[in-house]
C-alpha cells in the first residue's frame, strides 16, 4: 500500500489571471468624493471602528461611554445629512 499523496495542482492566483484575492485598494476606481464628501466617509468609518455594545464598551468608564455614543450619533446625523 503506498502513502504517497494524491498530486494537487497548484492554481494560478495571480492578479494577471484574474484571481479576485490578489487585488489592491489600487485596482478599484477611486471614489469621486468632494474633500467635505471625503472627510465624513473618512469620520464614519473611523466611527465604525470604535467600541461596539458589549466586549469592551461594557469595561469603559460612564463618561467613555457617553463620549463613544455622542461620537456615534453625530456620524449618523452625518451619514443622513450625505444622503438626503
Amino acid at each position: 500500500m503506498s502513502t504517497r499523496r494524491p498530486v494537487r495542482l497548484q492554481q494560478n492566483r495571480s492578479r494577471k489571471a484574474g484571481h479576485k484575492h490578489a487585488l489592491n485598494i489600487q485596482d478599484f476606481p477611486p471614489l469621486n468624493l468632494t474633500a467635505q464628501e471625503r472627510a465624513i466617509w473618512k469620520f464614519c468609518n473611523v466611527v465604525a471602528l470604535l467600541a461596539n455594545e458589549g466586549g469592551y464598551y461594557e469595561l469603559l468608564p460612564p463618561a467613555a461611554r457617553m463620549a463613544t455614543d455622542a461620537v456615534k450619533l453625530a456620524a449618523a446625523q452625518l451619514e443622513k445629512a450625505k444622503k438626503g
